[in-house]
């Protein structure tokens, strides 16, 4: 065994630079889809490090193998509580690391590596040169010493990555030698069986987060009797021990220190010990690095804080040069401590994965100096290596002590692909994925990027979830479902009565040629299939189904009929919103109705030959109503007229006619639907119609910017805090000074103000917009519903929910008798001059859909 009088003596050759075996990493393809959700939903435009564990095991057939997984991005404290209270065969640790996802390529190639990992490696110093945390770092060494950093730029459309792993470790101490002993290092050499055994024992009892780091204390022992009950060589070296497991918290502490001082003869060796994942005698584990300078600080400021105490310098002495540094490699599974004794077979296994290195740590000046004087030299180190604000240790000038030193760090990865070197490391996960995945993923990146800049506080996931009915599946439908497939709506539900003809793909997006071969092809069903080769995984379905209308007769038996009224009820029942695109005004009366009852959203989209028409219906609430009293939306809409009513008294809800209102803004309630200008009940609109008028005659882009205007105002009502009851500005908005209005009210009133906002974070919410092609003008009017609608009145309502199988039969065989329910009627015994003031030209709009020449139908707006 080598002594330090070996160091300086012809035996010098015997030293040599200690090699390390690095960790090597393996990412599961998990880990860079979790980074591609961190960076889009999470950082954005941050760079600011985050936290990240991977893990590592003892025991592995290819030693130092770090994995990173999803669950690498958990936290520190969460795991180690997992792995407290889990019975694995798995011998994890964790590392505590950081990792950068940087914006741009050049920002992740042009980055100072060297500056990066100095910076990992003073996080790492000064945590051990704070004394305020010496009892922290102490219980906790796997924490400190064991550290991850990875730098990471993503190109998230083609999954390719580019990143760089490191361990940082201190370069310190700067001379720290593996002195090569003739005799075998491993374990079976230093220790028996019964030794093993015993400590064994009570390394099962040492909680996980101090397994990595502790210490083997050896006493003398009057037992010579080196005899093993296992039939195994004896031990050479330590047999006359006692061997014991103490944790860094006891270590370090003056009374311990003084015990150990008066043990018999002061033969005591201490073995600083480490969980090692390395099974190469020569190459201890890469966390020695950090661990050898953890235990130079310690020492450093056991002299520093108890100055000229002999029994430190005698333990300095005893641990450093007596017997030079004896740094324990222990490889023990925990799969182990299932057995109440260590078997024989497994102390085979550990005697060939462990090892007890002897380390030189040597000053500054060991060359100049002989080798009774290293203590005295490791004392000056002191001083010009760690910070100090008081008097020197010994004689030592002040103006050798370094307040500011920190030692380089190393650690960067290298490349195995590119001959282990020093570079980076690329990766591309896309052939990991199905292509169905990936497009997924595609299509709500660019919607995803929006929330980095230009919209934060989009709710994307309250759009996804949005489920949309399509009642026509036109040109309207098809470029609404288009649109709301942009959007990331997941859920999508086409309704028509048509198969696709020859005259249909040109306007129609979602169909092609080959839809209309034979004329057998449903359109709801051939539009659901098409979105769903956009987006594979989107939830689209086709529907054929007759809507019926006032004005035209049952057809068919009255159950037949009433089983097509149910089938539409229970598509309105399963959505959240409903867009109106079908032929004939009348075909709108019916979901309207249905709809209105059931609290749905609508969007009604109509076309005339260069003009539009997008507006949405209003909620219709009563808060004396027991029906309304169930809806999702009643505690809203009971909030917004509290507040309505402190900032508009003059106006108030309850005791003003939203025909005669006054104020600023129209509630989501107050808000009329298609209907509620008419003065006519619907009728059949299809009678004596010419080839013109049946066949969509409008400009082609109209049906593309009417569908967008459509869809961006869903997106704005699903983005107001109100939802549907968002309210909309009236032309009397302009005469109220709302700002000052609300400046007079207390905190308390000015709770829930934000219901009443005009705009979403996507802009203005209007009732109606109405566009012009041929002045490229538009309009947003806000109209307020009419009490005698015959769509959305109260009376309506009331009737189709408490008989709706009567109603409806005498609503669709005669229309007149809805003027009747809702007595519109008086507006007839007008004369015919007022009359004609609220009438509108039946061929002032058509609604689009079906260019197949037989059912095309012009409508009112």
């Amino acid at each position: 065994m080598a002594t330090n009088n070996d160091l300086n003596s012809s035996n010098n050759n015997k030293k040599s630079i200690i090699e390390f075996l690095p960790f090597s990493t393996l990412i599961d393809s998990s880990f860079w889809f979790e980074i591609k959700r961190i960076k889009l939903d999470v950082l954005k435009l941050s760079t600011t490090p985050i936290d990240i564990c991977p893990s590592f095991s003892v025991h592995t057939n290819i030693p130092g193998i770090v994995t990173l997984n999803y669950e690498a991005f958990e936290s520190y404290d969460k795991l180690c509580t997992r792995r407290e209270h889990t019975d694995l065969d798995e011998d994890l640790f964790y590392l505590n690391g950081q990792l950068i996802i940087y914006n741009t390529r050049d920002e992740f190639e042009t980055t100072d590596k060297h500056v990066l990992i100095n910076q990992q490696g003073k996080l790492i110093w000064d945590a051990l040169n704070d004394e305020t945390l010496c009892s922290k770092v102490d219980s906790s060494l796997e924490y400190y010493l064991a550290r991850f950093f990875m730098i990471v730029y993503g190109d998230f459309k083609s999954y390719d990555f580019n990143f760089w792993n490191a361990y940082p470790s201190l370069s310190f101490p700067p001379h720290c030698f593996r002195l090569n002993s003739p005799n075998n290092i491993k374990w079976n050499h230093h220790f028996s069986y019964e030794q093993t055994n015993r400590l064994w024992q009570s390394f099962k009892n040492i909680p996980m987060k101090q397994r990595l780091f502790f210490v083997i204390l050896l006493k003398p022992t009057n037992n010579n009797n080196n005899k093993t009950n296992d039939g195994h060589n004896n031990a050479v070296y330590f047999q006359n021990y006692d061997p014991e497991i103490v944790l860094f918290k006891n270590l370090w502490s003056l009374d311990f220190i003084q015990n150990l001082s008066n043990t018999k003869q002061q033969d005591v060796k201490i073995i600083f010990t480490f969980s090692d994942y390395s099974s190469y005698p020569n190459y201890p584990g890469w966390l020695l690095r950090n661990y050898l300078a953890y235990i130079h600080v310690r020492m450093a400021q056991l002299l520093k804080q108890y100055r000229n105490n002999k029994t430190i310098l005698w333990f300095v002495q005893q641990c450093l040069y007596n017997t030079n540094l004896l740094i324990g490699s222990l490889s023990i599974s925990r799969h182990y401590e299932c057995e109440s004794t260590l078997k024989p077979q497994w102390f085979d296994k550990i005697s060939s994965r462990s090892f007890i290195h002897k380390i030189a740590m040597l000053p500054w000046n060991y060359k100049k100096i002989s080798s009774d004087q290293y203590i005295q030299g490791f004392i000056e180190d002191v001083n010009k290596f760690y910070n100090s604000n008081s008097s020197d240790i010994t004689d030592c000038s002040n103006d050798r002590i370094n307040k500011t030193y920190v030692p380089n760090a190393v650690g960067w990865e290298r490349n195995k692909k590119l001959n282990n070197r020093l570079l980076p490391n690329q990766v591309n996960c896309g052939n990991t994925l199905k292509p169905e995945i990936i497009a997924t993923d595609a299509l709500y990146l660019n919607l995803k990027l929006m929330k980095w800049r230009l919209v934060q506080n989009l709710e994307l996931d309250k759009i996804k979830n949005t489920h949309c009915l399509l009642l026509g599946s036109g040109t309207l439908g098809c470029n609404v479902a288009r649109t709301l497939v942009a959007w990331g709506i997941n859920h999508i539900t086409m309704v028509d009565n048509k198969n696709v003809s020859f005259s249909n793909p040109a306007r129609q997006s979602l169909y092609t040629y080959q839809d209309a071969i034979g004329g057998v092809q449903s359109k709801a069903q051939a539009a659901a299939i098409a979105l769903r080769l956009i987006n594979p995984s989107i939830e689209s379905k086709g529907i054929d189904l007759n809507i019926k209308m006032p004005g035209h007769l049952f057809e068919k038996s009255f159950e037949e009929e009433m089983n097509e009224i149910e089938n539409l009820e229970k598509l309105i029942d399963q959505t959240d919103v409903v867009f109106l695109m079908t032929d004939t005004r009348e075909s709108r009366w019916l979901p309207t109705v249905i709809a209105t009852a059931k609290h749905k959203i609508i969007i009604n989209v109509a076309l005339g030959f260069d003009s539009f028409l997008v507006q949405r219906f209003g909620l219709r609430l009563r808060l004396n109503n027991s029906i309304d009293q169930q809806s999702k939306w009643l505690d809203i809409y009971s909030k917004q007229t509290k507040v309505y009513n402190q900032l508009f008294p003059d106006n108030n809800i309850e005791q003003t006619s939203s025909s005669t209102l006054q104020a600023p803004i129209l509630l989501g309630t107050q808000l009329g639907c298609y209907f509620c200008n008419d003065v006519f009940a619907p009728s059949n609109s299809t009678k004596d119609r010419t080839l013109d008028q049946q066949c969509t005659v409008t400009r082609p882009g109209l049906s593309m910017i009417a569908s967008g205007f459509a869809v961006e105002l869903l997106m704005s009502i699903l983005q107001h805090p109100a939802g549907p009851l968002a309210p909309s500005m009236t032309r009397f908005h302009e005469q109220y000074n709302i700002k000052k209005r609300m400046s007079e009210l207390n905190d308390e009133q000015l709770i829930d103000m934000e219901l009443l906002d005009v705009e979403s974070l996507l802009g203005i919410i209007p009732h109606e917009c109405r566009g012009f092609l041929s002045i490229y003008e538009q309009m947003t009017p806000s109209t307020p519903r009419l009490e005698y609608c015959i769509a959305c009145s109260d009376k309506i309502i009331d009737k189709y929910r408490m008989d709706k199988r009567k109603f409806l039969y005498q609503a669709i065989n005669d229309s007149k008798s809805l003027e009747t329910i809702t007595g519109i009627e008086i507006f007839h015994n007008v004369n015919d001059i007022d009359v004609k003031e609220f009438d509108i030209d039946d061929n002032s709009y058509d609604e689009d859909d079906n260019d197949d020449g037989n059912d095309k139908q012009f409508v009112q707006v």
